[in-house]
């Protein structure tokens, strides 16, 4: 493998990293909303399967 070729690849693979980092910078508020409405989403099946049963 050439030296340009590894240094293209570690440039993209730096871009790639850049955007996942801001990519969860920016949606860990709105990971953590999904995850508390999730969560109280299973919460409401079992209490629904409970009163079915």
């Amino acid at each position: 493998m050439s030296i340009e070729t590894s240094l293209m690849i570690i440039s993209i693979a730096q871009l790639f990293l850049a955007i996942a980092i801001v990519f969860v910078s920016l949606t860990q508020r709105d990971i953590r909303m999904f995850i508390r409405r999730l969560s109280a989403g299973v919460q409401d099946l079992i209490n629904a399967r409970g009163a079915q049963e």
